[in-house]
């Protein structure tokens, strides 16, 4: 379990387990990465998984500006910078529409959404 600063007094929180290609599992609103708590065992025996919580969700800082879509999208796009990760595998619930955001980045290469 760790915090990375994505912006000035901006930390997400983020639990990862495992080794191999990264698989981030993204929330939904009003959730945190608890949701995909179960998940992590079993994918982490393949994969680089994990949790991320949101900015203003979980144990990420709250704050009271950018809780929308295009910041969500935009902080994701600089915690997988800042994490040095490429070909990363997104796995959505329910927030499909904040992929969309960071489709054009070169660092992912799957993106998997609940409908």
């Amino acid at each position: 379990m760790a915090f990375i600063e994505v912006e000035e007094c901006v930390r997400l929180f983020y639990e990862e387990k495992g080794q191999g290609k990264p698989v981030i599992f993204i929330h939904g609103v009003w959730m945190s990465s608890r949701f995909f708590k179960r998940q992590l065992p079993y994918f982490s025996e393949k994969y680089r998984t994990i949790l991320l919580d949101l900015r203003s969700h979980g144990q990420s800082n709250h704050v009271h500006y950018g809780n929308t879509v295009s910041v969500y999208a935009k902080d994701l796009h600089a915690f997988i910078g800042k994490l040095g990760l490429k070909d990363v595998i997104l796995v959505g619930c329910p927030w499909g529409h904040l992929s969309s955001g960071i489709t054009l980045s070169n660092s992912v290469r799957e993106i998997l959404i609940q409908p």
